[in-house]
């Protein structure tokens, strides 16, 4: 033979004694720490429906041994904060033995996801694990949990969104403009916090100053600014282009109760007007000597006022929803964007019937978590480059 194949069949039958010699001392001992390695009981418990429905009846008094006291008193501690609204202690039986099962029904408002995040946050700073996390969109209770500490399961957690919003989860800023001349109308049953503009003749009432304290609304002064090029004599009660300071202190003082009970200044219309920079200025100007918020309701997209309220350092109010429309459909609206987005605001005629219909609505908004706080007054600061 060739000195080559010597050598290759010489390597090859090395390697197989070698290969043989390493079974035969590897395969006995590993059989061996398998057979006596402990069995994973509590790996095998999934988390599906048929282990739910093996809920415990009557099980709510469970062996003091068989729960987790720290567990309960963390999952107390943080009820509010986790807007568990209802919860329930139960068991399923696996295996032989009871393992605590805390059902919870979260309060609407927050996405389930946002509150399993929080949960595991809470337990995993106290030592615990999370061994699964099971999501089922469409089961009466999409989510559930299993809870270790190291390889002990101590128990099982599910959830699901079933509860009202909390009162005060989400914020409406509600506001009322006097569309038409005449007394203020009843307005009983609003919520405090409730912005209402009237026009200067309106606070002739000498009443009007004591309903205002009892209510708890929010004063404001309704102007109306040029919006068309009609004779003056069809605008008496608008601010015109050509008027001057002097003018706009005659008009909008007209009564004593204007110059004491208003906390801002509604700008309710006025696309010429608003757009005018002279005239803008002149409206803001009259707004912060007397120390006065405005809110731009023009919704004239080339208005200045907002423009001039920043470079004066006014106090205004942010962008408003103004409904002239069905008042159901404007509440629901409103109500859908204060959930969606935290707040909205709303602007409605003032009027008997507008008012007895958001009167009624109010306890749908409670309902929903929706609450009507005061409008926040916005102090814009320049920004520097």
């Amino acid at each position: 033979m060739r000195p080559i194949p010597i050598a290759a069949a010489t390597l090859g039958a090395a390697m197989v004694v070698f290969l043989v010699w390493r079974a035969v001392h590897f395969f006995p001992s590993a059989l061996s720490r398998f057979e006596n390695s402990p069995e994973p009981t509590r790996n095998r418990i999934h988390i599906d429906s048929s282990l739910f429905e093996q809920e415990t009846a009557g099980s709510s008094q469970l062996d003091a041994a068989r729960r987790d006291t720290t567990l309960d008193a963390t999952l107390s501690r943080h009820r509010d904060s986790l807007g568990i609204f209802r919860s329930r202690l139960s068991a399923v039986r696996t295996e032989g033995e009871d393992v605590p099962l805390y059902s919870m029904e979260f309060r609407n408002g927050i996405p389930l996801v946002e509150r399993v995040k929080e949960i595991s946050q809470i337990l995993q700073a106290r030592g615990y694990l999370s061994g699964e996390s099971s999501e089922r969109p469409r089961a009466i209770w999409p989510w559930a949990m299993r809870v270790q500490r190291g390889d002990t399961l101590v128990a099982l957690l599910r959830g699901r969104i079933a509860g009202d919003a909390a009162p005060g989860s989400f914020v409406l800023h509600l506001g009322f403009l006097q569309t038409e001349a005449g007394r203020m109308p009843a307005l009983n049953g609003l919520p405090r916090g409730t912005l209402v503009a009237m026009p200067p003749e309106a606070f002739a009432d000498p009443a009007i100053g004591a309903a205002f304290r009892l209510g708890g609304w929010d004063p404001a002064l309704e102007v109306r600014l040029e919006t068309s090029r009609d004779p003056v004599s069809l605008q008496k009660s608008r601010i015109l282009l050509q008027h001057l300071r002097a003018d706009l202190e005659h008009r909008l003082l007209s009564v004593d109760s204007c110059r004491t009970i208003p906390r801002g200044l509604v700008v309710a219309d006025g696309d010429r007007g608003s757009s005018d920079p002279e005239l803008s200025r002149k409206v803001v100007d009259f707004a912060k000597e007397r120390g006065w918020w405005l809110l731009d309701a023009t919704g004239n997209p080339a208005s200045r006022l907002s423009e001039q309220a920043f470079a004066a350092g006014l106090g205004t109010l942010d962008p408003v929803r103004r409904q002239e429309g069905k008042v159901s459909a404007a509440l629901l609206a409103s109500q859908e964007q204060a959930i969606a987005e935290g707040e909205s605001s709303l602007l409605l005629p003032l009027d008997s019937i507008t008012v007895r219909k958001v009167v009624a609505y109010l306890p749908l908004l409670g309902r929903r978590g929706v609450v009507v706080a005061p409008w926040p007054v916005v102090h814009r600061k320049a920004r520097r480059d």
